[in-house]
C-alpha cells in the first residue's frame, strides 16, 4: 500500500492523526528536557508507566468492572505513576546525599520492575479483556479507536496550549532559573507546570508506540531539531514536526509491512532522522566540521611554512 492510498483510507487516517499529535506534543515537550539537560527523565516517566498500566487495568477490570484498555483509563494510571516516580525521584535527589542520575534510575527499576510484576499477575489471573494488553510494551497503532484519537488530540491541544501561553517563563526556566524567580514565578510553580504536560506527552502513546520506546519520542526530534535550530522556538518548532511526520510514515511502514509492532518502525526514522541531521545540517555537520579543521589544519601549515621560508 502506497502513502496516498493510506492516507485516503478513513481508518488509516484516523489512526495517523493520532500518532502525528504524539509525535508532535512529544517532540515540542522534549525540547525543554533537552535544554535542561533531563533527556533521562523521560526514561523514568515512560518505564514507570509500566506500573501505572498494569495497576490501571487491574483496578479498572477487577474494582469497577469498565474495559481496563481504554486508552483514558491506561493514560490516568500512567500519568500517577509516572508524576510519583518524578517528585519521588526529585525528593530523595534534594534529602540525600544521592545524584540526580541515581535517583531517576532507581526511580526507574523500581518502577518498571513493579509494573512487570504486575503484568505477570494479569496474565496467570482471570481479568476480563487482559487479551493484548502485553502490547502496551511496544504498542500497535492500528488498536486506536476513534475516542483513543479524540482523546490524545484533546490532551495533546491543552499540553499545547499550556507551552504556548508559559513559553517565555518556560523558555526562562529553564536557561536561568534565578531569573525567573526575581521576575516573581517560583520555581515550585513552574516545574510541577512543566513536567505535567511532559508526563501527559510522553504516555500519550501508550497504546500507538508502547511504554518502552516513549523515552525515544521525547529524546531524538528535539536533538535533531537542536542542529537545525540554535533558538528554543524554532527548535520545538522543528522537533513536533520530526516527530510528528517520522511517527506517520512510521505507522505507514508498520501496516505497510504488516505485523510489526509500530513504536519499533517510528524509532528506526527517528533515529535515521538524527543521523541524517548530524550529518547533513548547514552549522553543525560533522562532515562540515571535519572539513573546516582540515582546511584550518592546511592554512596553519601554509602560514608557518611561509614564516620558515621568509628567515
Amino acid at each position: 500500500m502506497d502513502l496516498i492510498a493510506f492516507l485516503s483510507t478513513h481508518s488509516y487516517r484516523i489512526i495517523s492523526i493520532g500518532t502525528f499529535m504524539i509525535g508532535l506534543v512529544c517532540g515540542v515537550l522534549g525540547c525543554f528536557l533537552y535544554v535542561r539537560r533531563q533527556s533521562l527523565l523521560s526514561d523514568v516517566i515512560g518505564h514507570a508507566s509500566t506500573l501505572g498500566v498494569m495497576g490501571a487495568f487491574i483496578v479498572a477490570s477487577a474494582v469497577f468492572g469498565v474495559d481496563g484498555r481504554s486508552l483514558i483509563v491506561l493514560v490516568i494510571g500512567s500519568v500517577l505513576a509516572a508524576l510519583v516516580a518524578v517528585l519521588l525521584s526529585d525528593w530523595i535527589a534534594r534529602t540525600t546525599p544521592l545524584g540526580d542520575d541515581t535517583t531517576m534510575a532507581v526511580m526507574l527499576a523500581l518502577f518498571y520492575g513493579g509494573g512487570l510484576v504486575l503484568l505477570r499477575v494479569i496474565i496467570h489471573g482471570s481479568f476480563p479483556g487482559k487479551g493484548g494488553i502485553s502490547s502496551a510494551l511496544l504498542g500497535s497503532a492500528t488498536s486506536l479507536t476513534i475516542s483513543d484519537v479524540l482523546t490524545i488530540a484533546v490532551l495533546g491541544a491543552m499540553c499545547l496550549v499550556i507551552v504556548v501561553l508559559f513559553r517565555k517563563e518556560f523558555s526562562a526556566f529553564c536557561f536561568d532559573p534565578q531569573f525567573v524567580s526575581v521576575q516573581g514565578f517560583s520555581p515550585k510553580f513552574l516545574t510541577p507546570l512543566l513536567l505535567g504536560p511532559t508526563v501527559v506527552a510522553v504516555v500519550l502513546g501508550v497504546k500507538a508506540v508502547g511504554l518502552i520506546l516513549m523515552v525515544a519520542f521525547a529524546i531524538i526530534p528535539p536533538a535533531a531539531a537542536r542542529q537545525w535550530a540554535n533558538r528554543l522556538l524554532p527548535m520545538a518548532i522543528i522537533a513536533g514536526l520530526i516527530g510528528g511526520l517520522s511517527s506517520v510514515l512510521g505507522t505507514w511502514l508498520s501496516v505497510s509491512l504488516g505485523s510489526v509492532p509500530t513504536g519499533p518502525v517510528i524509532v528506526l526514522i527517528l533515529t535515521f532522522t538524527l543521523l541524517f541531521s548530524l550529518v547533513c545540517s548547514p552549522r553543525r555537520s560533522l562532515v562540515l566540521q571535519k572539513i573546516r579543521r582540515v582546511r584550518r589544519r592546511r592554512e596553519l601549515q601554509r602560514r608557518i611554512a611561509q614564516e620558515i621560508g621568509a628567515r
